[in-house]
């Protein structure tokens, strides 16, 4: 079964299930690129391993050793003086903090008639990328800087909503620029360093296709990163391991800005199919619209175009039957429809 959403899934990104992703979509987007890639360029996995401490929710594990009862207090001697009882070492509180090893891919395309020369790397960002402090984050960043002093053209794509801003681009001037976002890819050209290409990816939308550039005289190849992600939920049988019913990792909010509150709003963090069915039943039918986080927002003005998916995602349908768009009811921040309809306070 097909993932619920159109583009990434925020389901994805906890810690079960987030690690088997990134090197899942490492694998398929070789195989994607390799298919379309003429010689001599070629693509190359690489790895980087290190120990990293846990960001799994364990819970404490904690040993407290103390002395066995039955001890004295202190006595007093026969000249009336207060003796000293003497006692065992203090013991430690021992904490156990795990840690994991981290291998994560890495993608790289390299031209054989250059010297398996580095063209283009690709990385899918990954948890520990975009933790603060963290040694995976610090590893990921001294490699960037390598790669751009060695003039290799860089493509970043992050999938991740939590987390620090990890990719090359300033945060403040790609939102300035191209609005909010909650993924993007961040692509670097080695020719034009003071340059970058971004790809903002909201909620709603499907992952972009993105030009990865190669040496200077040969042509962009294009790459759909949607299809990976796609085979990459397909194949892992993430409908099977996915709850669902359960908050996603980091859970979604609403964005508080969206539209104007007025009697014919109604505003929520989890919306349900309940709260929209008696919408589209109503008689006669008052078209209405319904806003999403990322700003953007969609008009139902026919009901028979409406269905909900077996995981309570609303999917809306073209009118030759074909699904246009499924919407995550976690998405849904608000409604709005004409004032005389009255069943929802």
């Amino acid at each position: 079964m097909p993932s619920p959403f159109p583009g990434m899934d925020p389901w994805l990104e906890g810690h079960s299930i987030f690690p088997d992703l990134h090197n899942s979509f490492i694998a398929y987007l070789r195989e994607a690129i390799a298919a379309r890639l003429s010689r001599p360029y070629y693509t190359a996995i690489a790895t980087r391993v290190y120990v990293e401490d846990s960001d799994r929710q364990v819970e404490p594990d904690i040993d407290v050793l103390r002395a066995a009862r039955g001890g004295r207090g202190p006595t007093v001697g026969p000249g009336g003086g207060v003796g000293v009882e003497s006692r065992p070492e203090a013991a430690p509180v021992i904490i156990r903090v795990p840690a994991d090893e981290v291998t994560e891919w890495t993608l790289e395309i390299r031209n054989a008639d250059s010297g398996d020369r580095l063209v283009t790397s690709v990385e899918v960002l990954s948890r520990a990328n975009k933790r603060p402090k963290s040694k995976g984050r610090r590893l990921y960043l001294k490699k960037r800087s390598e790669l751009f002093r060695g003039r290799v053209n860089t493509v970043e794509i992050d999938l991740l909503r939590s987390g620090a801003h990890a990719t090359a681009v300033p945060l403040a001037r790609a939102v300035a620029e191209t609005g909010s976002f909650v993924y993007h890819v961040c692509v670097r050209r080695a020719s034009r360093p003071e340059e970058y290409e971004v790809y903002p990816i909201r909620l709603e939308q499907r992952l972009p296709a993105v030009r990865l550039p190669l040496l200077n005289g040969t042509a962009d190849m294009t790459v759909e990163l949607q299809p990976v992600l796609d085979r990459c939920y397909a194949v892992g049988t993430y409908d099977l391991r996915v709850k669902y019913a359960d908050p996603c990792e980091p859970p979604l909010s609403p964005e508080p800005s969206m539209g104007r509150s007025h009697p014919g709003t109604k505003r929520s963090a989890q919306m349900t199919e309940t709260d929209i069915r008696p919408l589209l039943d109503a008689k006669p039918f008052e078209p209405f619209t319904i806003s999403l986080t990322g700003r953007s927002s969609y008009d139902i003005d026919r009901p028979e175009l409406v269905s909900f998916s077996p995981h309570g995602a609303m999917r809306l349908h073209n009118p030759d039957g074909s699904v246009k768009v499924v919407i995550a009811m976690e998405h849904i921040v608000s409604m709005t429809w004409p004032a005389a309809v009255p069943h929802i306070r």
